[in-house]
């Protein structure tokens, strides 16, 4: 008999809002997450557009 249990694994293919939400949920499981993706990387393009056309972060604030 085996006196130890090794931890399941799950490994997430695809590492977008799908797949990052999953490892979230899964983060406090007692399970080996591992999330494989093409890029190291995670670009949330919704909201880009709105980061380059408003240079206001680059201004002091009036006041």
């Amino acid at each position: 008999m085996q006196d130890h249990v090794t931890p399941r694994r799950v490994v997430i293919l695809g590492g977008g809002f799908a797949g990052l939400f999953a490892a979230r949920a899964l983060r406090k499981s007692p399970v080996a997450v591992s999330v494989v993706d093409r890029r190291a990387h995670h670009l949330f393009q919704p909201l880009l557009y709105v980061a380059l056309r408003q240079p206001s972060w680059r201004r002091p604030c009036p006041g």
